[in-house]
């Protein structure tokens, strides 16, 4: 399932750090979508989780990883930063984030979101469980 989310919200501010401000977009996206955001910016060994949420399930925990860029056109388009190597990543740090949370008994998965900005439109694609296990 991928959720779409066309809109204008506050565009960043000129200067503004552009990976931040798509990380709470990408929250308040997914809030609206009855996500919990449970925790941002968790760090382990392995690397960082941009946002750790329950899904609207209630059950299922979910690392986001958030992907942001301007003027998206072509081979520019945040999700296609989502490499195989990244997302072997994202699997290693799934597993170390739920020993450390003591979690590894409940249902996990990762997701993306991508965050476009183009001019003043701002578009959000939410890829439900875009990472698998290999």
């Amino acid at each position: 399932m991928n959720l779409l989310g066309r809109r204008s919200p506050r565009l960043p501010k000129p200067g503004e750090p552009l990976g931040p401000w798509g990380e709470r977009e990408a929250a308040r996206f997914l809030k609206k979508h009855r996500y919990r955001v449970l925790d941002r910016n968790v760090r382990s060994m392995i690397g960082e989780a941009d946002l750790l949420c329950l899904a609207p399930d209630r059950r299922t925990h979910v690392v986001v990883e958030v992907k942001t860029r301007r003027d998206t056109t072509g081979d520019r388009k945040p999700e296609a930063a989502i490499t195989a190597k990244k997302s072997a990543k994202l699997r290693r740090l799934v597993e170390t984030i739920a020993r450390q949370r003591g979690l590894t008994d409940v249902p996990w998965r990762i997701d993306v979101v991508a965050v476009s900005v183009q001019g003043d439109q701002v578009d959000i694609r939410h890829y439900v469980a875009a990472v698998t296990a290999s």
